[in-house]
């Protein structure tokens, strides 16, 4: 034997084996970037100690407030602070927040008489608002807690705060669960203008439930199961056209978002769909054959048929997958639209037999309403010789299907 064999094969194997190595290394390194179910993460951390926006924050805006050392304060009845996040809360998440030189009795009436003072609020909607009327809409996802001054000038609901939440639905919007409750103080307890007061909100539709908490005390658990907007909108002191809690400093918000399973894929097969005549298109025939949608190319020639889809599932990022069928006859081509936009346009591929194909849309935002749009049309190859012409492919395509995305935005 060559006596540089075993030194060439040993070589080869350890180059071999860790090449292996290095790629499952780097394969577990990918799984782990990809969040599991429970997994919680923190979004943003900020000490609101200044007016720019930290990692996490798409905008932050300040009005009749100032940024110190140790916080950020409202100085008159409109003082506010809105917070606009980079990647929106979905499902499951919690928001935290520290209060300190909390004299309740002064903050709840510094406002004046006759007070509602939203002093910790997340929203679905930019307005900020909880009323149809005002803005709001039936998909919206709304929480605060709500302090302030009776007409006789003491603290509206004593030494706690009221609850307003609702996980689908501003205030007199149809179906909305949109509800208020009191909150009870536990025994004993009192405000310290020297102690800070750590606020933690958390929702999660996977459990149900909407709870505060203060300092680790249990305040309010309440039904949140309807949600299907993601809350991205904090504001702090106050929100809509409600007014301010002066006095407390707010600091160091943070807030985080837990992965849940995902959703499943919604299918929508082509023969369910209602609306498959459209203004400006021929229509589509149903081909229970073939269990498609398709074109009478013997009556339409060239020519775009079209359909129309309203969205139904929740909001979110989703993976959109049309199933067309190939044709002898002729390459097809497909366009996707959603809301009259177009999302793009493939060709089915020459084939030799009828079979699936899938064209794939990723990250795709959609809400309940929005109307998708798919168009096929009937093309020749003048390749199969049919009468005294060619025949035509019929734009036939089988089924739309919703992936969700995960539920967990990027960092």
């Amino acid at each position: 034997m060559n006596p540089y064999f075993p030194r060439l094969f040993a070589t080869f194997f350890a180059a071999r084996f860790s090449a292996v190595a290095v790629a499952a290394a780097a394969a577990a390194a990918v799984a782990d970037m990809v969040p599991k179910p429970g997994d919680i993460r923190l979004l943003l951390s900020d000490p609101l100690t200044a007016p720019t926006p930290v990692a996490g924050e798409l905008q932050k805006t300040s009005q009749q407030g100032e940024f110190t050392a140790d916080g950020w304060r409202s100085l008159g009845r409109d003082g506010m602070l809105v917070i606009e996040l980079a990647a929106a809360v979905t499902l499951e998440g919690a928001l935290e927040v520290d209060l300190t030189g909390v004299d309740w009795p002064r903050a709840s009436t510094a406002s004046g008489r006759d007070t509602k003072l939203h002093f910790i609020n997340m929203f679905s909607h930019p307005k900020g608002d909880h009323h149809v009327e005002d803005g709001g809409t039936a998909q919206d996802a709304l929480w605060t807690l709500r302090a302030g001054a009776s007409k006789d000038g003491q603290p509206r609901y004593g030494d706690m705060f009221k609850v307003l939440w609702a996980s689908r639905g501003a205030k007199r919007t149809p179906e909305s669960d949109y509800h208020e409750h009191n909150v009870a103080a536990p025994a004993g307890w009192k405000w310290d203008p020297a102690a800070r007061y750590t606020f933690r909100v958390t929702w999660s539709r996977a459990r149900g439930t909407w709870t505060v908490a203060v300092n680790g005390q249990p305040l309010a658990e309440h039904p949140w199961k309807n949600q299907v907007s993601p809350l991205r909108y904090v504001f702090l002191g106050k929100a809509g056209d409600f007014q301010s809690l002066q006095g407390p400093l707010f600091s160091n918000l943070r807030v985080y978002a837990t992965a849940t399973p995902p959703e499943p894929a919604i299918a929508l097969d082509a023969l369910h769909v209602s609306a498959i005549e459209v203004d400006g298109f021929v229509p589509y025939y149903r081909n229970p054959r073939r269990n498609a949608l398709a074109i009478a190319a013997n009556l339409h020639k060239d020519v775009f048929a079209a359909a129309r889809i309203p969205f139904t599932g929740p909001s979110g990022h989703y993976t959109l997958t049309l199933v067309s069928l190939t044709e002898r006859d002729g390459e097809s081509t497909y366009r996707v639209k959603l809301d009259g936009r177009l999302l793009g346009e493939v060709r089915n591929p020459p084939a030799i037999d009828d079979v699936e194909v899938r064209h794939v849309w990723p990250a795709i935002a959609l809400r309940p309403g929005a109307v998708l749009q798919i168009e096929s049309n009937s093309v020749a190859n003048g390749k199969v010789p049919e009468g005294d012409g060619f025949g035509y492919a019929r734009g036939r395509w089988r089924q739309i299907v919703f992936t969700p995305t995960a539920l967990i935005p990027p960092p």
